[in-house]
This record gives C-alpha cells, sequence and structure tokens, in this order.
C-alpha cells in the first residue's frame, strides 16, 4: 500500500504552510509513492528523505520517533496496550497532536520492517547530540519491555 508519501507529505507541508502547504505536500508525497520523485523506488526511505526535506530537523525526529517506536512495538508481535502508553509516557505528545501522531502510529505499526531509513536520517540529522540519542535510545527500551522481556526481533 503505497500511501506513506502522501501521508508525511501533507502532514509535513501543514505543518510548514498551513493548508496550502498540506496540498503541496500532499502532492509532493503522491508523486514519491507513484515513484515519479528521483530515486522513489521503496516508499519507507522517501517518506524519512521527505519528511527530512520538507520539515527539516523537527519534523524528522517527530516523524521517525513515531515511526520507530511503532515498528519496535510490532516486531515481536501485536502491539500491546502497554507498549503504546509507554510510548506516551515517554514522549508526551500534546493534546492537539494526538490524533495526527496516533494514525501515523497505527500505520507504521501495521508492519515491523521498514525502520532502517528512518533510524539512519534521525541518526545523521542528530549526530552532533549523542545525548540525545541516547535518551530515544532509553525510551525505545523502556518501550521494548514494556510488555515484558525484551525479544531476539526487539533486539536486534
Amino acid at each position: 500500500m503505497t500511501f506513506w508519501g502522501k501521508i508525511l507529505g501533507s502532514m509535513a507541508g501543514f505543518a510548514m504552510g498551513g493548508p496550502f502547504g498540506a496540498m503541496m505536500g500532499a502532492a509532493l508525497g503522491h508523486a514519491a509513492d507513484q515513484g515519479a520523485l528521483p530515486g522513489a523506488r521503496g516508499i519507507p526511505p522517501n517518506a524519512a528523505d521527505m519528511v527530512q526535506l520538507l520539515g527539516g530537523k523537527e519534523n524528522l525526529f517527530s516523524f521517525a520517533v513515531v515511526v520507530l517506536a511503532a515498528k519496535l512495538a510490532k516486531v515481536d508481535g501485536p502491539v500491546k496496550r502497554a507498549e503504546i502508553d509507554t510510548f506516551r509516557q515517554m514522549f508526551r505528545v500534546p493534546e492537539e497532536g494526538l490524533r495526527d501522531v496516533g494514525r501515523l502510529f497505527d500505520q507504521a505499526r501495521e508492519e515491523a520492517d521498514g525502520w532502517e531509513p528512518f533510524a539512519a536520517k534521525l541518526g545523521e540529522a542528530f549526530a552532533d547530540n549523542k545525548a540525545m540519542l541516547e535518551d530515544v535510545l532509553a525510551a525505545f527500551v523502556r518501550i521494548a519491555r514494556a510488555d515484558g522481556p525484551v525479544t531476539k526481533s526487539e533486539g536486534d
């Protein structure tokens, strides 16, 4: 299902330019979904690239953390309520953003694959802030432990 480009493009566009930005972002996202952008083969890598391109470091951080947490929760089986609650505790999402973050989390957790580009972009963008990356990693460990011991699939 090729929806990542449209979703991420419209959300990043809205954050940058309101409704008009959302339309432009959705159009760019649609082009990425259809493979019309250079290098647009697999949607997950392009989604990470597109978020960084359209929204800068702040949006990249937000999107990457949500996607990575959702995929981490999914990798050991069905996502449990404890994992969602731990995510919400570790990454306090403002009330006005809960619905959008919830939708992104739900879409990202449909399958555990496709996390690598988000981790790579997050690491590249914040290479100068190792402490912040360590805090994110510690939060991910807590999410992995929320439903029991960390499994091999969660540790990989």
